[in-house]
């Protein structure tokens, strides 16, 4: 039995390293929540539908492991990982947020042009000081 959990653990990362690597970043649509419930507990499941590169059309239901499933609702934007040559092989990814109201890389650019004017500012300074 433990050997069967290992495969399946192993596959799982496979897939989810795969996908990291090569996978294309899209937003899609919850389509509905549900919960189904086991010996382990409860498992929060999403369905979802997204739509890839090429304009069509794709559906998916994945577990969701993150904390904020209870706020999900029929239409709430969902970040989607998939392959392009197989977008039937895509997962669920915990960067709605950013996709929706801006990448990570517009926001360290914002910072870093941020700390360019502050050091422009404080090098002039210390020049007109020097002079003085």
């Amino acid at each position: 039995m433990g050997a069967i959990f290992a495969i399946a653990a192993s596959f799982t990362d496979y897939r989810a390293g795969l996908l990291d690597k090569a996978g294309t970043l899209t937003t899609g649509e919850v389509e509905r929540t549900y919960v189904i419930s086991g010996r382990g507990g409860p498992t929060y499941y999403v369905s979802y539908r997204f739509v890839d590169g090429f304009g069509i059309s794709h559906d998916g239901d994945q577990p969701y492991p993150f904390q904020d499933w209870s706020n999900l609702r029929r239409g709430t934007p969902i970040s989607v990982r998939y392959l392009r040559d197989d977008p039937e092989r895509n997962d669920l990814t915990l960067r709605v947020r950013l996709i929706v109201d801006r990448s990570p890389t517009e926001r360290r650019i914002i910072v870093g042009l941020l700390w360019i004017v502050a050091g422009c500012f404080f090098l002039g300074y210390r020049v007109r000081r020097q002079r003085l």
